[in-house]
């Protein structure tokens, strides 16, 4: 009977050890599941960048390059992120140092993580849709241009912290206005031009986004 109870206590060990290894390689797998689906859920961001800009083109008349700076919050998930804001920026007027001209507007930007994440780095493409106006400072009688842009560009996270980021960008768009102040007297004329940005700044939130 000894001789006959041992192989049947065999068959069943046998079973049991696999039940308990399947459901320990089961727990290993929710546990390790559990931070991927974390990552998964959306997070928020808050952003403040300056901006050097390079003006090509009729679109703001006389304007040459500017400065200024640009704020957006942005919902990020996965390696996807749609973020909105605002920017403005002064730029001088060729042959008038007495006065400067303001473009200012609001915009949306999508952005997409590139699967090149190394290190603290994290690679973006974007794109940027905004409605902007031209203004001149110290004249009131100069009406306000109306015009859009539409471009985008590439960029890089730089991971300083948790849920802080050095970000950096270049950005290229296409300007057209309504009317283009070298010609103020041709009403519904349109003028149009294109935009070079170089932009750096600090990004608080989005901990591993796209990472």
């Amino acid at each position: 009977m000894r001789s006959f109870a041992r192989p049947r206590a065999t068959l069943l060990a046998v079973p049991l050890l696999l039940l308990a290894i399947t459901s320990s390689s089961e727990a290993q797998r929710r546990r390790e599941a559990v931070p991927q689906l974390r990552r998964e859920r959306p997070m928020l961001a808050l952003e403040a960048t300056g901006l050097f800009s390079s003006v090509k083109g009729q679109a703001l008349g006389t304007a040459g390059d500017g400065a200024g700076f640009d704020v957006m919050g942005s919902v990020g998930s996965g390696m996807f992120a749609l973020g909105a804001g605002y920017q403005r920026s002064t730029h001088t007027l060729l042959g008038q140092s007495s006065s400067r001209a303001i473009v200012d507007g609001v915009f949306i930007e999508p952005r997409l993580a590139l699967p090149l994440a190394t290190g603290n780095f994290t690679p973006y493409v974007f794109a940027r849709a905004a409605r902007l106006e031209r203004s001149l400072e110290n004249s009131g009688n100069e009406p306000r241009l109306r015009g859009s842009a539409i471009g985008g560009g590439v960029g890089t996270y730089f991971w300083l912290a948790n849920n802080v980021q050095l970000n950096s960008a270049l950005l290229w768009q296409d300007l057209r206005f309504d009317q283009a102040s070298a010609r103020p007297n041709i009403t519904g004329a349109r003028a149009d031009g294109s935009q070079w940005a170089i932009r750096a700044g600090l990004s608080v939130g989005f901990d591993n986004w796209g990472r």
